[in-house]
């Protein structure tokens, strides 16, 4: 609901926001309805489960159980079945209150979107989609991925890198803009790869300068305001963040 009321001074990035917007009291009559069949369904799945529980342990206490230990065992099991049960039940009911509060809002205030689509629509014209190097999220994951290179973190930085690689794509396939190549990124991405290879080779990872700067080539792609020869080259002095001057050959 939130982020609906921020997205407002936001400039488009990709067709699918614009139909979003367009279907948005559409939308909101979908979360109502997800929402308040969830809060209808999962008591039923509570008390369901909560019988299965039951009969299962007394089952097993009939069959099974004949000393205290295995009656206490049992009983175990059945409280610890009966806490996921209640979180569970705690969990999806809030669930589903949230999708509710958030449809009900989104119909209320699709009379909004006669205000609300012009002014994202004039932002977005006058100062361009915002392309994926320039997204939050994007940002938030290259200082990640450089504060597990420079400490030498290799899981997080495969962990934040494949998120990173994932977020890409799925920008990409909503036809978000980029100065990134697709096959600059994916080969170097590949080439990064080589580091999630066998567990004692991880050990020593992002130890040798060859391997931090197979790193910091893939991590360095998402850098915001990159020159577009840069970013199909990937040939990039990572230490000041300029491009490799081609030295011309000489005759």
């Amino acid at each position: 609901m939130g982020k609906d009321a921020v997205d407002t001074f936001k400039r488009y990035k990709t067709k699918r926001q614009v139909r979003d917007d367009a279907l948005q009291f559409v939308r909101g009559l979908g979360h109502t309805a997800l929402g308040f069949a969830s809060m209808v369904v999962t008591p039923i799945v509570f008390i369901v489960n909560t019988f299965r529980y039951a009969i299962s342990n007394i089952h097993y206490v009939y069959a099974h159980a004949q000393t205290a230990r295995e009656y206490q065992d049992a009983l175990s099991n059945f409280h610890e079945n009966m806490v996921m049960n209640t979180r569970r039940l705690i969990s999806w009911e809030i669930d589903g209150a949230a999708r509710c509060v958030r449809g009900i809002a989104q119909i209320l205030t699709s009379p909004l979107l006669l205000i609300k689509m012009p002014l994202r629509g004039i932002h977005t014209l006058l100062r361009g989609r915002p392309n994926i190097e320039s997204n939050k999220g994007v940002k938030n994951l290259v200082r990640q991925a450089e504060e597990a290179i420079n400490t030498e973190h290799v899981g997080k930085f495969i962990y934040v890198s494949e998120k990173l690689h994932a977020k890409y794509g799925k920008a990409i396939a909503r036809q978000q803009p980029t100065n990134i190549d697709s096959n600059t990124e994916k080969s170097l991405f590949l080439r990064k790869g080589h580091l999630t290879y066998g567990r004692s080779y991880i050990a020593n990872a992002l130890q040798s300068e060859d391997q931090k700067q197979a790193a910091k080539n893939y991590v360095g792609l998402f850098k915001p305001n990159r020159p577009l020869s840069q970013q199909a080259s990937g040939e990039t002095n990572y230490n000041s963040g300029m491009p490799l001057r081609r030295r011309t050959p000489v005759n």
